[in-house]
């Protein structure tokens, strides 16, 4: 359970790193802004199906440390740095990013352990 926890730490961190780090040029969301974030999906879908269990919990806690942050509140500051982890947790509750990575090793456990249940 605490090795779920530290991973959707890192998951919600990476994910927040990876949509915020300035690339430059005159794009809204850089193309290699995009590429981080799927490059943090694989890695998600890579822990979740070789560990289901704790991607099961690192799942199950990004969606709560989301729940947390949108109903505390929590402010994100887009001028802050990107490197800052507690902006990172401000952060879940002002982009759709983290819920998907979240739903995103939810799901791919619950198949891994779907599969396991059959053999």
């Amino acid at each position: 359970m605490l090795l779920g926890i530290a991973a959707a730490l890192l998951i919600l961190y990476a994910t927040s790193l990876a949509a915020n780090v300035v690339w430059g040029g005159g794009y809204s969301i850089h193309p290699m802004s995009l590429v981080s974030l799927a490059v943090v999906g694989v890695a998600v879908t890579v822990l979740a199906w070789r560990w289901p269990i704790v991607g099961l919990a690192a799942g199950s806690a990004v969606l709560a440390l989301v729940a947390v942050a949108i109903w505390s509140r929590l402010a994100w500051v887009s001028t802050g740095s990107a490197l800052d982890p507690f902006n990172a947790i401000a952060f879940a509750a002002a982009s759709a990013y983290p819920t998907l990575m979240g739903a995103t090793a939810i799901t791919v456990s619950a198949l891994r352990l779907k599969d396991h249940s059959r053999a």
